[in-house]
């Protein structure tokens, strides 16, 4: 699940990680306010047809230099949780 608010306060962080999935399916879920997706990516494990895949976690990191002293955030990929 993705919070709302980062879509509407750190749609960047979003675009970093979703430009690695095919979406096939978002949901609102109004009581968490957050969506719920369902994609492919080459990042993930294979699933067996019929199957439920895992929930995974998207990584990030920030990197703080003198340059960038509130840091700069690149993806790292996807943990299975």
């Amino acid at each position: 699940m993705i919070g709302a608010d980062l879509v509407r306060k750190n749609p960047e962080r979003l675009l970093l990680m979703m430009q690695h999935c095919i979406i096939t399916r978002c949901e609102l879920l109004w009581e968490f306010q957050s969506f719920s997706y369902h994609a492919l990516s080459p990042l993930f494990d294979e699933v067996e047809d019929h199957f439920e895949g895992p929930e995974y976690e998207a990584l990030f990191n920030l990197e703080i230099t003198a340059k960038n002293p509130q840091g700069i955030e690149s993806f790292i990929g996807f943990e299975k949780r």
